[in-house]
């Protein structure tokens, strides 16, 4: 009865200050050792309980984001030794550089595009495909120029992809608005705001012919 009272003394199950009524008969001493026993337990010993339990769980959460970090270096370095065997295999001839008419006979395999696909790279367009590979405009692809593409377009697009689109679409229309002013300054007068009206064709024919 003594320890279940003590327990329920601290976690609320029993009012502290009823329980300690039955020990004002003994001695008043045991007040002053009952009030001491919930300030250090309720302060002290709960206190740093629930310090070492956060600080536990500060630990698992670092914990956590290293794995989630560790996870997708695993995820890059498989990524990159999977592209350079699709790579490896599309070289037909071995020189190192995969060109177009390689990577197009390559894809010809459903198997290959399927495989593409579960590595959310789309294929089924060779061509466009190729294309978006090769950014330097050259008729082969190396090694490096070939994983950076898939890396690229690995996956959906992403806020950055559609923010530089949205900046080169501005740029553009930028870069145009000047061609046509210097367009217009460089054009003569009469052509950009004619002074003079033809006459109408048909109108001078009806009057030949009265």
């Amino acid at each position: 009865n003594t320890m279940y009272t003590l327990v329920a003394a601290i976690t609320g199950g029993v009012d502290w200050t009823e329980a300690v009524t039955s020990l004002d008969s003994i001695s008043t001493i045991y007040r002053g050792l009952w009030a001491f026993y919930i300030i250090f337990v309720v302060i002290g010993v709960l206190n740093v309980l629930t310090g070492i339990m956060v600080v536990r769980a500060c630990e698992l959460s670092g914990l956590d984001r290293d794995l989630v970090v560790q996870t997708e270096m695993k995820s890059n370095e498989n990524f990159l030794v999977e592209m350079t065997k699709i790579f490896d295999e599309a070289d037909a001839d071995g020189n190192g550089k995969v060109s177009w008419h390689e990577l197009k006979a390559y894809l010809e395999n459903p198997h290959v595009q399927a495989y593409l696909c579960t590595k959310q790279l789309n294929a089924f367009d060779a061509r466009q495909f190729f294309d978006m590979l090769n950014e330097d405009g050259s008729y082969e692809l190396d090694l490096e120029a070939f994983i950076v593409g898939c890396q690229r377009l690995k996956g959906e697009a992403r806020s950055v992809d559609l923010l530089a689109v949205l900046k080169q679409c501005r740029e553009n229309r930028r870069e145009l608005k000047r061609v046509i002013r210097k367009l217009d300054d460089a054009l003569p007068s009469e052509v950009c705001s004619p002074t003079t009206q033809t006459s109408n064709p048909n109108k001078s024919k009806f009057r030949q012919s009265r």
